[in-house]
C-alpha cells in the first residue's frame, strides 16, 4: 500500500489538464484532413476492435502533436480493423510513419509488432528498419517530440515533472523498489538528478538520463524483440 501511495503522489500531475475543453459531440465526424471516414462508419463496420482502436486514436488525437507517428499509426489501425485495410490512406500513412524523422527504434518495434498482429504485410519492413536505427540519436526521435513540441502530452509530462520535484526521498525509494536491481539503481539515480533540475530544463536533464537507459538496458531489449519478430517469419 505504501508503494501504491508513493506512485500516486509521483504521477499526480499526469491526470491534470490546465486547459481542459468541453466534451466533444459523440456524433461528430473527424475532419477529412485528419480522417477520411466518419466515426459512425468505423464503429458499425469493425465491432469491438474498431471501438477500442477508435478510442485509442481519439486519445492520441487529443494529446499528441498532429504529426506524431503514434497518432498516425492509431489512425491507420482504425481503418484496418474497420475493414478498410486496403484504403489508400492506410498505405500513405504507413509510408509517412516509415519515412518520418520523428520515429526511432522503439517506434519501429511497436509499429512492427502491432502491424504483425493485425496481419498487415509491411510489418517486416518496419522491423528491419528498426534494426538499422539503434543509435542514441535514433532513440531521441522516439521521445524528444513528446517534451519539445507543444501538445497536451508535453503539458502532462511537465505537470508530472513539477509534481515529482515535490516528492520526498522516501517516496522515490519506495517507487523504484518494485524494479529489478539494475534498473532500480538507474531509476533512483535518475530520480534524484531530476529533483535537482531547474524549471524549464526538462529536455536537457532527460537527455543524458534516457541516453544512459538506452545504452545500458533498452537497446538490447528492443534489438531482441525485433530479431524475434523477424525470426518468427522464417
Amino acid at each position: 500500500m505504501q508503494i501504491l501511495n508513493a506512485w500516486e503522489r509521483l504521477l499526480a500531475g499526469f491526470g491534470s489538464d490546465k486547459n481542459a475543453e468541453g466534451k466533444n459531440d459523440k456524433k461528430r465526424a473527424w475532419s477529412e484532413k485528419e480522417f477520411s471516414l466518419p466515426i459512425e462508419d468505423q464503429l458499425s463496420s469493425g465491432g469491438m476492435m474498431s471501438m477500442l482502436f477508435s478510442a485509442a486514436y481519439q486519445a492520441c488525437r487529443d494529446n499528441f502533436p498532429r504529426d506524431s507517428w503514434v497518432r498516425t499509426l492509431m489512425h491507420a489501425c482504425v481503418l484496418m480493423v474497420s475493414g478498410y485495410g486496403q484504403h489508400p490512406s492506410v498505405v500513405e500513412e504507413l509510408r509517412l510513419i516509415y519515412n518520418s524523422e520523428q520515429i526511432g527504434p522503439i517506434g519501429y518495434a511497436l509499429t512492427a509488432k502491432l502491424l504483425q498482429q493485425l496481419g498487415h504485410p509491411v510489418w517486416t519492413a518496419f522491423a528491419r528498419r528498426g534494426l538499422q536505427a539503434m543509435s542514441v540519436d535514433d532513440f531521441r526521435k522516439d521521445w524528444k517530440p513528446l517534451v519539445m513540441k507543444n501538445s497536451k502530452i508535453k503539458d502532462r509530462i511537465s505537470s508530472v515533472f513539477e509534481q515529482f520535484q515535490t516528492c520526498s526521498d522516501d517516496d522515490i525509494r519506495l517507487s523504484v523498489s518494485i524494479f529489478p536491481e539494475e534498473l532500480k539503481n538507474l531509476m533512483e539515480a535518475a530520480a534524484y538528478k531530476l529533483k535537482q533540475t531547474e524549471s524549464g530544463r526538462l529536455y536537457e536533464t532527460l537527455d543524458p538520463i534516457l541516453a544512459n537507459f538506452w545504452e545500458t538496458i533498452f537497446k538490447e531489449q528492443v534489438r531482441k524483440l525485433l530479431n524475434e519478430l523477424l525470426d518468427s517469419q522464417k
